[in-house]
């Protein structure tokens, strides 16, 4: 059970909490103090589904090919691993072949990188 100053904490942190912004351990403990709250949840509900409007309110703008071209061309430039602790050490460069769906978007490329589950940690670039 979560004490007044708790939910109200929490209901502060909230829109954070919707935007990732709060570190993973903080995360739990206020997620934990919503979980034992209905007008928290409603809350946080609410918030997610406003972002998710957010996202899709403004229409798509088409971006010239020469920028998609720079901007592929810059994120390249970026794309490596370091194949060692020492983040000054050797890097892994990588090429990403992109098809499909990343062509439909419409403003940017959208990439992530997460760690394979018994694989060794990377330091990415």
């Amino acid at each position: 059970m979560s004490t007044p100053n708790e939910r109200d904490e929490a209901f502060v942190a909230l829109p954070d909490l919707v935007l990732g912004m709060v570190p993973a351990g903080e995360a739990e403990r206020l997620m934990a103090i919503v979980n034992s709250s209905a007008t928290l949840q409603n809350e946080l509900a609410s918030l997610r589904g406003t972002v998710t409007a957010l996202a899709h309110a403004a229409p798509p703008a088409p971006m010239a090919v020469g920028k998609k071209a720079a901007m592929r061309e810059r994120l390249l430039a970026r794309a490596a691993a370091s194949t060692t602790s020492d983040a000054t050490g050797a890097y892994s460069v990588y090429d990403f072949k992109y098809t499909g769906a990343f062509n439909q978007f419409q403003d940017y490329p959208h990439l992530a990188v997460w760690q394979s589950p018994g694989k060794p940690r990377r330091h990415l670039a």
